[in-house]
């Protein structure tokens, strides 16, 4: 599997009016194939690209990502975060937030949010569902 083609595929089909039946054949592509964490970077930058694309909820790309969970996927989408978060990678931060109960291991992720929120590169939409998922975690 070749990274630069995922980010092409997507980039290819983000103004397609069926983008979503479009983006289930590429994630069963990929799933198919034996190296397919790769596709886990090329997806996160395309979100990171297209932050006003709808591409589901949660749809068939954060489906395929979240299934290398605690296979280094929580690190491909920190560096994300780091880079440009955007709502859908805010959100996807908070199902990882979630899906934590120890406390200890919580806390890298609830910061991550907390810089996430003032990250130069955020926008509005991400600033405030990132602070909305902030206040419901300290209430919690």
């Amino acid at each position: 599997m070749n990274p630069d083609d995922v980010l092409q595929s997507l980039q290819a089909i983000a103004t397609s009016d069926d983008f979503m039946g479009q983006t289930y054949e590429l994630t069963d592509k990929w799933s198919a194939e034996p190296d397919s964490y790769k596709a886990v970077e090329p997806i996160l930058l395309f979100l990171e690209e297209h932050p006003d694309v709808d591409v589901g909820s949660p749809g068939p790309l954060v489906h395929f990502v979240e299934q290398f969970y605690g296979d280094n996927y929580e690190a491909k989408l920190l560096e994300s975060l780091r880079r440009k978060p955007t709502a859908h990678t805010v959100w996807m931060l908070n199902r990882i937030i979630n899906g934590v109960k120890d406390p200890a291991q919580r806390q890298p992720y609830i910061k991550a949010m907390s810089d996430a929120m003032n990250h130069p590169l955020t926008d509005s939409s991400a600033r405030e569902q990132a602070a909305h998922f902030l206040e419901r975690i300290k209430r919690l």
